[in-house]
């Protein structure tokens, strides 16, 4: 993963963060600032009972089943 690819997924966390503050989810953060251990089960966003939120940013239209089947399940 390149440092530009990067930075657009952690920037796209960041304003999804926004918005759902703004929808609501006043205590919303990403995981990477809150949670370490939320991080790295995949959780991009904390505070967004009851979901779980992993955002992906892509340039291209992704292979959605790939990316489901990427992702982890946790509880």
């Amino acid at each position: 993963m390149s440092i530009r690819n990067r930075r657009a997924g952690h920037n796209y966390e960041r304003q999804l963060a926004e918005e759902y503050r703004e929808l609501g989810y006043i205590d919303c953060t990403t995981s990477r600032y809150s949670s370490r251990k939320k991080d790295d089960f995949g959780i991009d966003l904390d505070c967004t009972i009851p979901f779980c939120v992993q955002a992906k940013y892509y340039k291209n239209q992704p292979n959605f089943s790939q990316v489901l089947d990427d992702m982890r399940v946790t509880v």
